[in-house]
């Protein structure tokens, strides 16, 4: 099997997505060029951030064509749009690029998976439930009173009335802040102790729990199972 994947961002996700790939299909290898693409291996571009990534996806999608990727994963951030508008507006381009090679007299043969964060990747980290303190200092504790994402659903959570930062870079700011509680970093170049085994198994602990949190986190998790991706990331022997 050949897994292309277009993400988000130029370093954050593709750092996490190999891992958490390693973790989850450990006999598969990371290529550096689709045209490297062969059996039991994946590629991931880099998307460049909204709205760079969108003209990225019709050369993602003949990339996929030309070099037999089984699965085209599309993996962004709803950021200020709604889930269901950011999906639409990824599966609009998908939809055009897929017209115009047909025109060419070429199609895709393979499965496009369209996963959107909502409202990003940083919402799933705060999925980590076990990593949220219970007694956080006085910035942190300030914004558990906001939102309690040990309790309620990091996916649904808004900004403060009169934050200056808009919904996406607010999420960022609580997981650096939660990070820092425990002498870690978090940045878009170093996502740390997320991309380690036992991360990604909390974040599959919490959208599979009855809370049903993580909804988006969520399909990803199961698309990935259904391809014969492994749960038991924690006993996982590839490192990142």
């Amino acid at each position: 099997m050949k897994l292309y994947f277009l993400v988000e961002g130029r370093r954050t996700e593709k750092k996490l997505y190999k891992a958490w790939l390693g973790y989850c299909f450990p006999q598969f290898r990371a290529v550096d060029k689709p045209a490297d693409l062969a059996t039991d291996s994946f590629f991931i571009l880099a998307g460049l951030g909204y709205p760079s990534y969108l003209q990225r996806i019709p050369s993602a999608l003949k990339d996929s064509i030309q070099h037999g990727a089984d699965h085209l994963f599309i993996c962004i951030d709803a950021e200020e749009l709604s889930y269901a508008e950011r999906r639409q507006e990824v599966l609009s381009i998908l939809e055009n690029a897929a017209q115009e090679l047909r025109g060419e007299g070429i199609q895709y043969q393979g499965q496009v998976h369209v996963i959107v964060a909502d409202c990003c990747t940083e919402s799933w980290l705060l999925g980590h439930r076990k990593l949220v303190p219970r007694n956080p200092d006085a910035a942190l504790a300030e914004l558990k009173r906001f939102y309690d994402v040990s309790r309620d659903d990091p996916e649904r959570m808004g900004c403060p009335q009169g934050n200056p930062l808009e919904r996406a870079r607010f999420h960022c700011e609580y997981l650096r802040h939660v990070f820092r509680h425990h002498g870690q970093t978090y940045s878009k170049e170093r996502p740390g102790i997320a991309t380690e085994a036992n991360y990604l198994a909390a974040l599959r602990d919490r959208c599979l729990d009855p809370s049903a949190h993580l909804a988006s986190f969520r399909l990803l998790w199961e698309t990935w199972a259904s391809l014969g991706g492994r749960s038991d990331v924690e006993t996982a022997l590839v490192t990142p």
